[in-house]
């Protein structure tokens, strides 16, 4: 089990400024962003697309650029996990439910959190150009579509163009149901032991806008993750990303999805 280095939930002082500012130097230190181009082997494998007439095809690489793929995928999620965690500091909740930045039309949100962590996330030019109280595809708000930042894009996939598999857990006693304000003080099972977002397959992917997460079923956990492989990436609640066996026992995974559930977890079953 890899060390955490979960963020101060307190309000801003000084040393939970210096705490922010060293996890922005690790992420930098270890490729926030690639400057290097893709692969030549970076192609489209006809035999690995998911389902017949499926839009998106994954990328052939090379070994080692596909390590560097996943090392980048991880420090896209590491971006959104320490963007949650200053939002949180600012309105003591997550980029969901009342009282934040989210606006509600007949109870549901009309822009996905993932708008609305943009200024967190060194966006806020794009951010502004949003109109809010206007649901993700109105005219004017569907027009932002092809805007979608890299933190929200897969680098596996082609064919997926303004969509994102980078989904919130909205499912029974998940994170990001949409329904209720929720903060770490909520967070009772630990936020070491507490996913909040994940990459899922490629056949979930949703506009990067639109409100819909991964609303997973309790009876198929496993199934609801999409065509991951045999891992995927998971954003924790302290802010840590872990690669995840896709094989992990449902139950063990029930429980990571669960904030509150008061459950024991085998952590040896969980990290390939």
């Amino acid at each position: 089990m890899q060390k955490r280095f979960p963020i101060s939930q307190i309000p801003y002082r000084w040393r939970d400024l210096k705490k922010i500012l060293l996890i922005v130097l690790v992420i930098v230190a270890t490729g926030c962003r690639s400057s290097e181009p893709d692969d030549p082997e970076d192609v489209p494998i006809d035999d690995q697309i998911p389902s017949a007439g499926a839009p998106y095809q994954r990328i052939k690489r090379s070994a080692p650029r596909q390590a560097a793929v996943r090392m980048q995928h991880a420090n896209y999620l590491k971006q959104i996990g320490l963007g949650i965690h200053i939002y949180h500091e600012s309105y003591k909740q997550f980029p969901l439910g009342d009282k934040g930045m989210t606006k509600y039309q007949n109870g549901q949100p009309l822009l996905s959190w993932r708008v609305h962590l943009l200024p967190y996330l060194d966006q806020n030019p794009l951010y502004e150009k949003f109109k809010l109280d206007e649901p993700w595809d109105s005219p004017h708000n569907v027009q932002l579509l092809d805007e979608i930042p890299d933190v929200y894009k897969s680098l596996d996939y082609q064919g997926l163009g303004n969509k994102t598999n980078v989904l919130g857990l909205s499912g029974d006693g998940a994170v990001f149901n949409p329904d209720r304000a929720l903060g770490f003080r909520d967070i009772t099972d630990g936020t070491a032991r507490t996913i909040m977002v994940i990459m899922a397959g490629p056949d979930k992917a949703v506009r990067w806008t639109q409100p819909i997460d991964l609303h997973y079923d309790m009876a198929n956990v496993s199934q609801s993750l999409g065509d991951v492989g045999d891992s995927f990436l998971a954003l924790f609640a302290d802010g840590s990303v872990h690669r995840l066996r896709s094989s992990i026992e449902p139950k063990i995974l029930i429980q990571l999805f669960q904030y509150d559930d008061g459950e024991t977890i085998e952590f040896d079953k969980v990290f390939p």
